[in-house]
């Protein structure tokens, strides 16, 4: 029998190539990057090599000819999957593959540099050892990571400038202004220039997805969540699918041959980047169904209250919209956005993700984080948190019996000015109790329809009554929430003293706190008070804004 070999391409430390910069174009730029590494540097090796492949046309982005399989031999080369930061690839033989890997990586070195990739071989018998040979290159991947060689660079001299992006040695001066008149130059690295570089192929990758129908795409974090005189907050958003590793392995499990899980594995692969776009595409909908112009100037309308803000407009009067998607097309996803719209937009993510049916036929579940910040918080410590938020909404299923996590949760924070990394520390300092051990935390919620407290459209129902037709003036609201610090006797007490109870949501899934603002020694009213004024929901009509 044959022998082939199965190489796994893995991109590490994404995390850090992607956020490590606050300029928003270097950001989108680094995210081509990774896209091209797991798409166009492939199949420019490959025809450097003039390898014969399943990919249909080695100059277009990738699309398989499942007609054409490796153990037929009419091809040298066959890609498995590609995306996400990593690729598994069968080769003929092992020459082949380190063949390509020689001229995949001169390449990458070449054109993006900082980018960490590991490269592992496994040969193997076709016939039913190919998902056992990807666990060992997954092994190897892992040891290879925990045992690379830390490099101690000479990272600059006396007579050497810093990159104002990465902190590395400066190679370039560019100016980022329009104008000849004032010149804003800007010291970068090789490693912050080829992302810079990318931003414009990154934002043409966007526009595939989204038709711009007069809308522009923003290219800086000050043009996402700035209204003049009243808000600077941008909400970074990251969604991860749930059990996403699970699916795979009884993927590999139940595949009765290597041929079956090809063709299994690369249609879970394929229905994942289906559906993130889909939903992407019918998100932005909602979003745009949302702006209208109001006395000659743009606004966003919350299609529930009624009330707007402005939307900013550049120079040339272009009205800017106010979200933009990192990274898509995968079961992980980050997004940037007006802080007001953050937790309603990644709501309706869940949401739509859900409705989502995968080829394992399994919906599309996944968990979110959002954390709301200033435009000028670290972008990278701003996605560190929005990370630990996600991985609080799968801990809450997980506590609430959902082990599989066939389930949606969702968990914010707005950061005021805390410069800390861990949730837990600013949560512990910012939500404790004077009087007593109770949660002033209530979320993370469910993401869908059910009757319980901690359901996400049923804490926005009773959110909502935070009004003053409902006799909850701003001043009212303001001295509760210093109740509520105090604990349930001061907060039973400030009701008593006003004769008014706490709002309910429409089904009266919040009746049991109404009296005291706790129960089970939690209270929702905290974060209500909290997130009121920067919730706005999206929905409203759609329009034909994007591309079929």
């Amino acid at each position: 029998m044959s022998v082939y070999c199965a190489t796994l391409l893995d991109v590490r430390g994404i995390q850090g190539y992607l956020f490590s910069s606050n300029y928003l174009k270097e950001n989108v730029g680094a995210s081509n990057n990774v896209h091209e590494a797991m798409d166009g540097y492939i199949r420019y090796a490959f025809r450097q090599m003039r390898y014969k492949t399943n990919i249909r046309v080695l100059e277009k982005p990738l699309e398989f000819d499942d007609s054409l399989r490796i153990e037929d031999g009419s091809i040298d080369a066959e890609v498995v999957y590609a995306g996400g930061g990593n690729a598994l690839i069968v080769f003929k033989n092992s020459e082949a593959a380190r063949s390509f890997t020689r001229t995949y990586t001169r390449e990458m070195i070449k054109k993006v540099p900082g980018l960490n990739l590991l490269v592992c071989h496994e040969e193997f018998e076709f016939g039913n050892n190919l998902y056992r040979s990807l666990k060992e290159l997954l092994r190897m991947s892992f040891y290879k990571k925990m045992n690379r060689r830390i490099d101690n660079d000479v990272l600059g001299l006396g007579v050497t400038a810093k990159c104002q992006s990465s902190g590395l040695p400066a190679e370039y001066i560019i100016n980022l202004s329009r104008g000849e008149s004032e010149k804003e130059l800007k010291k970068l690295s090789d490693v912050a220039m080829k992302k810079y570089l990318s931003y414009k192929s990154g934002k043409q990758r966007l526009e595939k997805i989204i038709k711009r129908n007069g809308y522009d795409i923003p290219d800086n974090f000050d043009k996402i969540g700035r209204t003049k005189g009243e808000n600077s907050y941008i909400g970074v958003i990251f969604i991860d699918g749930n059990s996403m590793s699970r699916r795979k392995e009884e993927i590999g499990k139940n595949a009765k041959n290597d041929r079956e899980y090809i063709q299994r594995i690369r249609s879970f692969s394929e229905s994942i980047e289906d559906a993130s776009i889909d939903v992407m595409k019918s998100v932005i909908k909602e979003l745009i169904g949302c702006i209208e112009k109001k006395d000659s100037e743009w606004h966003f309308k919350d299609m529930f209250s009624g009330c707007t803000f402005r939307l900013y407009e550049d120079e040339a009067n272009n009205v800017l919209m106010p979200f933009i998607p990192i990274v898509y097309g995968g079961d992980d996803m980050t997004f940037v956005c007006d802080g007001r719209i953050a937790v309603s937009l990644c709501k309706e993510f869940l949401v739509k993700l859900s409705s989502e049916k995968l080829s394992d036929g399994y919906p599309f579940y996944a968990c979110g984080g959002v954390a709301i910040v200033k435009a000028h918080y670290p972008f990278f410590m701003a996605h560190l948190i929005a990370e630990q938020l996600c991985e609080n909404s799968k801990k809450f299923l997980e506590d609430e019996g959902l082990k599989d996590k066939m389930a949606s949760a969702i968990d914010w924070q707005i950061i005021r000015g805390s410069r800390s990394k861990n949730i837990e520390d600013i949560r512990e300092r910012e939500y404790s109790i004077i009087s007593g051990n109770k949660e002033l935390i209530f979320r993370p919620f469910f993401v869908g329809n059910n009757k319980r407290a901690k359901e996400f459209e049923n804490f926005v129902s009773m959110m909502n009554n935070f009004s003053e037709e409902n006799g909850w003036p701003r001043s009212k609201v303001k001295g509760l929430r210093n109740m509520l610090r105090d604990g349930k006797d001061s907060t039973r007490t400030y009701l008593n003293n006003y004769g008014i109870k706490l709002p309910d949501s429409k089904n009266g899934v919040y009746r049991n706190y109404i009296e005291e603002g706790f129960y089970a020694r939690k209270t929702p009213y905290f974060d209500a008070i909290e997130l009121k004024d920067m919730y706005f929901s999206i929905g409203g009509d759609n329009d034909d804004s994007l591309r079929d």
